[in-house]
């Protein structure tokens, strides 16, 4: 009986084990994530601010360049690991959208929506980002990512620059 009952406790104890490196494996997995989506805004952007800078090719009126080409990368396009990658890889901001931060639509909800936004009248590039299991989590990784501080979704509200909040601080 006791050989049973220790036999139960082993097998309980390593399915703890395992089920609690899964929890912190997936963890450290979306942590990575994050990151590397962060790592690709700040490529994209730091290309835009050193075109802008040494004024290498055409800069629209406000000083930025007015579209950003996936060439400038060479084999390395930057890519949102966040989303598939069958879909758009950057989106401009319309003439009505012009004085925002952010896009409208931070959060991917169709395959037609693009990886990246960019507005060419700030300079500012975002990465869009899935729905994940809360709003409260999808804006904290929003704002992580593009070291943004939108304070909601879906009012479009959007009080950031690439520079402002970049604390460090993992999501």
């Amino acid at each position: 009986m006791r050989f049973i009952s220790n036999t139960i406790f082993v097998i309980l104890l390593a399915a703890m084990l395992a089920l609690g490196w899964g929890f912190w494996k997936h963890h450290q997995d979306e942590q990575d994530e994050f990151a590397q989506a962060r790592q690709a805004v700040e490529l994209i952007q730091h290309e835009v601010n050193r075109r802008m800078a040494g004024e290498e090719g055409p800069l629209n009126e406000f000083g930025y360049p007015p579209t950003i080409d996936p060439e400038w990368f060479d084999e390395m396009v930057p890519a949102n690991p966040l989303l598939d990658h069958d879909r758009p890889w950057m989106e401009l901001a319309n003439t009505s959208d012009l004085q925002r931060g952010d896009p409208r639509d931070p959060v991917v909800m169709k395959s037609t929506q693009p990886e990246f936004w960019y507005n060419p009248r700030r300079g500012i590039v975002r990465a869009r980002v899935s729905q994940m299991v809360s709003d409260r989590k999808t804006l904290e990784v929003y704002n992580y990512i593009n070291h943004a501080e939108l304070d909601n979704l879906f009012s479009g509200t959007a009080s950031s620059n690439i520079e402002n909040n970049d604390d460090g601080q993992d999501p």
